[in-house]
């Protein structure tokens, strides 16, 4: 079954060493953002990244391997769900940026299909509860 619905895409992007309250960034994140029940993300970790310092240096291999990593964490998500993240954002990013897209989501589905597919497929919504709401 394919199942195509309106979404944002939320990308996050910030370095490897920064913290939220004494604890690593990434793992604060992770940790809120299952508390808000996502559907589902990524996450990545640069091979290299750079700012608005951006510098050349002669001892780039050396400064390579051993540099802090940027990191990107990205979700697809509702835009109800977005907002959420985005306050989530305000509230413990130090540093970094936030990108927001809208993007047209098709989900496979092969096994299984539950009430939120087919609402989907259908052009409805399903809410938390699973109970089907007016149409999109």
């Amino acid at each position: 079954m394919r199942i195509q619905d309106q979404r944002k895409k939320i990308s996050i992007y910030f370095n490897s060493h920064d913290k939220y309250e004494g604890q690593p960034l990434l793992r604060v994140l992770l940790e809120e953002l299952l508390k808000l029940h996502v559907a589902g993300l990524s996450v990545f970790k640069t091979h290299a990244n750079a700012g608005r310092r951006l510098r050349l240096h002669l001892n780039f291999l050396y400064r390579f391997l051993m540099q802090r990593r940027g990191i990107l964490v990205q979700i697809i998500e509702t835009e109800k769900k977005a907002e959420e993240i985005l306050k989530l954002c305000d509230r413990i990013m130090p540093n970094g940026i936030v990108t927001l897209e809208d993007v047209t989501m098709i989900r496979y589905k092969k096994i299984a299909v539950s009430r939120e597919d087919e609402a989907l497929a259908q052009n409805y919504k399903v809410d938390q509860l699973g109970h089907v709401e007016t149409e999109l």
